[in-house]
Formats: C-alpha cells, sequence, structure tokens
C-alpha cells in the first residue's frame, strides 16, 4: 500500500513539473507577447488624462517599500480637459461610491458592484452609466500603483495623471508617474521604446 501511495506521489509530482515546463515554454511566452502588444497600443495610443481616487489601499497614503505595490480605484473621462473637469470628477467618485445596481441583466453594472462591494481590483476600464457620469463620458478602472510612482513615496492627492485608451475600453489603465519620482525616468524610456517599435518616434 505504501509503495502504490509512493508511486502515486510520484506520477503527481511528474505531472506538476510537466506542466511547470510546459507552461514556462508554450504558454507564458503568448501571455508575454499578449501583453506587451497590449502594453505598446496604450503607450503609443493612449492619451494621459487626469483621474481621481475613488478608493485606494489605506498603506499607500504611507511611504511604503520601493518596487511594492498595491491597487486603486480612479475614475477618468475621455472629455476635453476644462476648467470644470476636477470638480466634475470629484463629484462622479462620489456619485460612483454611492453606486447600486438597478438592471440586474446589464453585466457593466454587475461589475461596477462587485467592484465597489469587494474592492478587489478589476484590471480592466469599465464605463460609467449616464447617472453616475453626469454629462461626462466617464469611465473607472483599478490601477496598480507603486511607491516608486510617487515623489514622497505615497499617494499624497486625490487626482493623479493615467494613460488610457482615447477611443476604446481597454483591459490597462497605467498610472503615469510624478515628475521627479523615482519611476519617471523609466516609464519615459518605456514609453520611447514603444515608440520607435511602432514606428513612431
Amino acid at each position: 500500500m505504501l509503495k502504490v501511495a509512493v508511486i502515486v506521489a510520484l506520477v503527481l509530482l511528474a505531472l506538476l513539473v510537466a506542466f511547470v515546463v510546459y507552461f514556462r515554454i508554450f504558454i507564458a511566452p503568448k501571455i508575454n507577447r499578449a501583453n506587451n502588444q497590449r502594453l505598446l497600443k496604450l503607450m503609443t495610443r493612449g492619451v494621459e488624462r487626469v483621474a481621481y481616487v475613488v478608493y485606494a489601499n489605506p498603506v499607500l497614503y504611507e511611504k511604503g517599500p520601493s518596487g511594492d505595490h498595491s491597487y486603486a480605484q480612479v475614475v477618468y473621462t475621455t472629455d476635453p480637459d476644462d476648467p470644470q473637469l476636477r470638480t466634475d470628477l470629484v463629484a462622479i467618485a462620489d456619485r460612483f461610491r454611492k453606486f447600486q445596481r438597478e438592471d440586474m441583466t446589464d453585466e457593466t453594472e454587475r461589475l461596477l458592484e462587485s467592484v465597489l462591494s469587494t474592492q478587489t481590483p478589476l484590471l480592466q476600464s469599465l464605463r460609467l452609466p449616464p447617472r453616475v457620469a453626469g454629462g461626462r463620458t466617464a469611465f473607472t478602472a483599478s490601477i496598480t500603483v507603486l511607491w516608486d510612482h510617487f515623489v514622497q513615496g505615497k499617494l499624497a492627492s486625490q487626482y493623479v495623471q493615467v494613460r488610457a485608451m482615447a477611443d476604446e475600453l481597454d483591459e490597462i489603465v497605467m498610472l503615469v508617474p510624478e515628475p521627479g519620482s523615482p519611476l519617471e525616468g523609466r516609464h519615459r524610456a518605456t514609453l520611447d521604446e514603444a515608440r520607435r517599435e511602432a514606428g513612431t518616434a
């Protein structure tokens, strides 16, 4: 009986090793290529927007370890910038916090309600319904936030700059590093490289 258990354990271990090898050789490169293509599209066609933080992991408001990250939920619009925009973003964020699902058949409303109730990052942008957007073309997205994005080493303002697609929903919305932050130079180098690869440099 012990021999059978040992054999079963060895077979399972061999299958696990085979899966890991297969994943690294065949699956991971495809995922990386797809991610690189999305990043390239965002870096070359995306537009910088002012966004407002609806909520963030509280640890982001304190100085944290370099290279580490957490998440925040933001709202932004694709409307042209104007003097009223920042005030409107605050109002949109407030209405979004109070959002309640009305159409039980609407997948976007289900996702919006889920994001708010669980505060689990959903790394894709969602268009906000008119009752939340208030006349704006407004979206919400979960973004990855590194402490290195900020000059002070922490999130010090509810207003941030993001890079998002101008004409379509996209899975990625990127936080733009603050000028003078540790990530600023790396972000600029990544943008230049993306432009070169796209032939737009």
